[in-house]
């Protein structure tokens, strides 16, 4: 989301990031359904990706850490 501040932005990613991790505890009593499966490894992808890209915001954007004194 473009209008997101980096808080925000980690907040949402935490979220969708505890929902896949549901639906893969739900699809572990599905073994046989193969299109669940697969449908939950594109949307991991997706995740992943989202994951990379806030990271080179944070790297972009964030301060850096300040030294001690």
């Amino acid at each position: 989301m473009p209008d997101e501040t980096l808080t925000e932005e980690h907040a949402r990613l935490l979220r969708e990031t505890e929902s896949l991790r549901r639906d893969h505890v739900a699809l572990e009593s599905e073994r046989l359904d193969l299109n669940g499966h697969r449908a939950h490894r594109i949307r991991l992808q997706k995740q992943i990706d989202a994951l990379h890209e806030h990271i080179e915001r944070i790297k972009r954007e964030a301060p850096p850490p300040s030294k001690p004194e």
